[in-house]
This record gives C-alpha cells, structure tokens and sequence, in this order.
C-alpha cells in the first residue's frame, strides 16, 4: 500500500488490537478524500490538488475482479 499509517490510527491499532485490515476497511486509514478516476487523468488531479495545498496520491487501482484487495495485507 502507498499510504502511511497516521500515528494516531498506529496507536488505536495497538491499544484496541484491530487488524490493519479493518482498519483500512473502517477508517480508510486517515486519508479522507478519495478520488476515483482514470489512469490518464491522475497527475493532473494530483497538480490541482497540490496547487490548492492538500497533499495527494495514488493509493490504488480499480481492476477486473471483485471485492478488495490491500497489497500487502491480503
């Protein structure tokens, strides 16, 4: 996974012995918003959001399948 763990949701794992799964899946790891769009399009929504002061990244991609996956948990 490309995001890192906030130390406060690091803690919250320790303290409650949540799995890093269900931490993903319950608290979308501090991230707060996600959005979804196409390959081609994702530096420029990375250079808007930058510009505007947020801090964005790629943190996954949409395949053919179903369910989700966590590289590295799963």
């Amino acid at each position: 996974s490309n995001i890192e763990m906030p130390e406060v949701i690091e803690k919250f794992k320790e303290v409650c012995n949540v799995e890093e799964k269900e931490l993903y899946r319950v608290l979308n790891m501090g991230v707060g918003f996600i959005f979804i769009v196409d390959k081609e399009s994702s530096q420029s929504v990375i250079d808007i959001a930058t510009e505007l002061g947020e801090k964005a990244w790629i943190i996954g991609e949409t395949v053919t399948g179903s369910g989700v996956k966590i590289k590295g948990i799963d």
